[in-house]
């Protein structure tokens, strides 16, 4: 049947993409999972690096805060993904009695970064810049192995019910 025979096609409307609408975007449960998810890397995290200098207790909260507004801006974009992401971040801050995954996602997060500034050590003029360069890089990158290890046991424990 073609839309000129079809009743459904007669609005004008056949031809435009409408979206469904969502719900309401998980904002208070992606607040909740990130502040669950907090206190066993932030506490690594300043231990580790020894961030006694202020520029990198402040590389820190900039990352912290980046990446708590990138999961406010997915709760709205997607948030059937960001679904995914909360369910799976429960599991992760429940892993924080047995912190592996964050010790691991720690070392993934901070070494790559600490190598690369290392090696661009005898080019960088100001140390206090590259403290804040390095955590900052540091918090970003362990927050996003963190986030996709809870994306993926969300979507893994979802598709297993499913």
């Amino acid at each position: 049947m073609t839309s000129l025979d079809d009743p459904d096609f007669s609005d004008g409307q056949a031809g435009k993409f409408v979206k469904a609408p969502a719900g309401k975007p998980p904002v208070r449960a992606w607040t909740l999972v990130f502040l669950a998810n907090l206190p066993v890397p932030l506490f690594l995290g300043v231990w580790i690096s020894n961030a006694t200098v202020m520029t990198g207790k402040l590389g820190m909260a900039c990352g912290v805060a980046i990446l708590y507004w990138l999961g406010l801006r997915a709760c709205h974009r997607a948030p059937r993904a960001t679904f995914w992401v909360i369910f799976g971040g429960w599991f992760v801050a429940v892993s924080q009695f047995f912190p592996v995954l964050q010790i691991v996602a720690g070392i993934a997060g901070y070494y790559p970064v600490a190598v690369l500034f290392w090696w661009l050590g005898p080019f960088l003029i100001e140390n206090l810049v590259v403290g804040f360069v390095v955590l900052l890089g540091a918090t970003l990158g362990t927050g996003a192995i963190l986030i996709a290890a809870a994306a993926a046991l969300g979507s893994f424990v979802g598709l297993a019910t499913d």
